[in-house]
């Protein structure tokens, strides 16, 4: 479980936590949730019910990082991958958050769900990689995944107002 620290959350790096939530198996530069195959697709509404589950606990999710990654891109000329890895990545990142937050909104029956994280979405291309040099399509596609962190609040018990 990761705490979190509201006021220094845009600044924590997403390199220093182990994910609780990943997609993988992207076809080459696709984005979108829809091109992933029917279970990926389904861990992503897995991790929209454990949060949703947690919502009411002593220690709720009250931020949501979404890191994407990329595989090299071997079709771009060497001085455009960087960016193009970062570009794909932060794209992945952004549509699988947008995607999480409508299923938690969905899950939960309350429209407004989706305001109650701070979030982040970083995509960081190829930087880290799960197979350094994959050879098949099948690795490749172990590569360009999205993964999730939640980060968990204390909060106090609910006092109704009496003290």
């Amino acid at each position: 479980m990761h705490w979190l620290g509201l006021a220094t959350f845009q600044s924590i790096s997403p390199a220093n936590f182990e994910p609780d939530f990943v997609i993988s198996g992207f076809p080459e530069y696709k984005t979108t949730i829809e091109s992933l195959d029917a279970a990926q697709r389904l861990e992503l509404k897995r991790a929209a019910l454990a949060i949703v589950n947690n919502m009411s606990s002593a220690a709720p999710v009250r931020g949501i990082m979404v890191i994407g990654n990329a595989d090299v891109a071997l079709r771009k000329a060497e001085a455009e991958r960087a960016g193009f890895e970062r570009e794909v990545s932060q794209s992945r990142a952004d549509h699988a958050l947008a995607v999480l937050l409508d299923e938690v909104a969905r899950v939960s029956g309350n429209a407004a769900a989706r305001y109650m994280f701070k979030t982040r979405a970083v995509g960081i291309g190829s930087a880290n990689r799960k197979i350094v040099n994959a050879a098949t399509e099948a690795e490749m596609r172990q590569n360009r995944r999205v993964e999730f962190v939640l980060f968990h609040e204390r909060v106090g018990r609910a006092t109704c107002g009496a003290r």
